[in-house]
């Protein structure tokens, strides 16, 4: 999934994004005219009203999708913070939440993703 990390840049899938990213659950599925067919699940730009926070406003493509857990990364120098009431939210409708330096988040995302309802916020710089 995450093929390569550096500041400033992600590979993820063999697409190259520049700005902050927002993966939504891979198993999501949309009704299209009866059939269905999978959610674009890579947001990008993913900005947030303050660069360096992330508030429940910021996750609203993510609340209503119910994943089993966020994982956010922070960024290279951990600048980015988690507005205290996203933990408390999100805890209440079962959403764990996990933050870690970037290219940590990387690694945790590989690790869970696979066969998970897991999403990732991830600041690049």
């Amino acid at each position: 999934m995450i093929e390569k990390i550096s500041p400033g840049s992600v590979v993820i899938e063999g697409k190259t994004y520049t700005s902050d990213v927002l993966i939504l659950p891979s198993s999501l599925m949309e009704a299209n005219e009866g059939n269905l067919k999978p959610i674009d699940r890579i947001i990008c730009p993913w900005q947030r009203k303050e660069e360096l926070l992330v508030t429940l406003s910021d996750l609203n493509d993510l609340i209503p999708l119910w994943p089993e857990a966020l994982i956010i990364g922070s960024g290279f120098s951990e600048e980015m913070k988690v507005a205290p009431e996203v933990r408390v939210v999100l805890s209440g409708k079962s959403i764990h939440v996990m933050v870690f330096p970037t290219e940590q988040a990387c690694e945790a995302y590989s690790e869970m993703a696979q066969g998970s309802r897991i999403a990732f916020a991830l600041h690049l710089k």
